[in-house]
């Protein structure tokens, strides 16, 4: 096809060629695009719980971490109504009670439990008693060592807040770039685990917590993985290390949370990638904007559930003493910014 487009463009005009690529290839391009949508789907509805209910542990943790948050939020909220969450708190003590019958125990459930501990004192402390519910949140409370300190909320001063948060971080943000010119020195597992534990902050539909960092750090593992990533030519050689960060499809219920994956994994990959930037290492962001070929060809590669959906690689490493950076322009702040931008009736 190269070589007819080559012969043609001495003979038509460029708008006639760009017309006549259009014809050739706009119907293979829409069944590529068929395709890869179908694979996705697929994945998401044979491991989400929008068509099924509770058919995995994964799933049934999931319903759990998303009903204790609702309930948790309520009691953030600035004045939390009395009796709120009847049913949200019913239905959470039927999952837990499933998910025990299933799966025995489980850190979610503990902490489940602990969060309809606070809710039931909250109420009783309002004058609110649902007796059926709260005889069974008595009951599963002897389960556990109930401490009130890993549920509800805490009552934060705005003098501590600022103390730990009011930073002027202008010069950390710019400062952050993408690194293609790593030195030899190895990426050790502690750092990764550092940055971890900042990144696990970052906030997460309904506290859900789906994402995970896949560390390869070995050259042989490190260079298997880029090997399915095309965007490292050129330096895939000089990094040290390569998170492979996904989520969990079995976390999302439903037709609305279908693209959630990419919102909650892009959310920590930037922490993770601020955390790395924060302890010294430099970082680049390996885009996996990926057809179901090399989709398929990464998980021949690494050892991940099919549940799992791949958000993007992160390539890490040390910084020389001197390196070059793209310089990557930034648009004006006003081309990313828009106030009361309202639709007129």
């Amino acid at each position: 096809m190269k070589t007819k487009m080559h012969f043609l463009k001495h003979y038509i005009s460029t708008d006639a060629r760009q017309t006549l690529r259009s014809i050739i290839y706009t119907p293979q391009r829409f069944i590529d695009l068929l395709i890869n949508y179908f694979y996705d789907i697929k994945f998401y509805l044979r491991h989400s719980s929008t068509l099924q209910f509770f058919n995995s542990e994964k799933q049934l943790n999931s319903w759990i971490d998303a009903d204790a948050h609702k309930l948790e939020k309520g009691l953030a909220l600035p004045q939390p109504r009395s009796g709120f969450g009847e049913g949200v708190a019913t239905r959470l003590v039927r999952e837990i009670d499933t998910f025990i019958n299933r799966f025995g125990a489980s850190r979610s459930v503990d902490t489940a439990i602990m969060m309809l501990g606070v809710y039931q004192k909250f109420n009783l402390d309002h004058g609110v008693c649902y007796t059926h519910l709260f005889a069974d949140i008595d009951r599963l409370k002897k389960r556990v060592n109930l401490n009130e300190e890993l549920a509800g909320c805490d009552i934060i001063s705005k003098r501590d807040w600022l103390a730990s948060a009011e930073h002027d971080l202008t010069d950390f943000f710019r400062s952050r770039r993408s690194i293609r010119d790593f030195s030899d020195s190895p990426v050790l597992k502690v750092d990764i685990e550092k940055a971890i534990m900042m990144a696990i902050n970052t906030p997460t539909v309904c506290n859900r917590q789906a994402v995970k960092a896949h560390i390869f750090l070995t050259p042989a593992t490190v260079s298997a993985v880029l090997n399915c990533q095309s965007g490292n030519g050129g330096f895939g050689n000089r990094v040290k290390a390569v998170a492979v960060i996904t989520v969990d499809r079995q976390c999302f219920f439903t037709a609305g949370e279908r693209n959630q994956c990419w919102i909650d994994g892009g959310l920590f990959s930037m922490s993770f990638i601020y955390a790395l930037h924060s302890l010294g290492l430099g970082s680049c962001c390996l885009n996996w904007s990926a057809t179901k070929r090399q989709d398929q060809k990464l998980r021949q590669v690494i050892a991940i559930e099919d549940s799992e959906a791949v958000i993007m690689m992160v390539a890490i490493g040390h910084l020389k003493n001197t390196f070059k950076v793209a310089k990557s322009a930034r648009k004006p702040a006003e081309e990313f910014l828009t106030f009361e931008n309202i639709k007129k009736p």
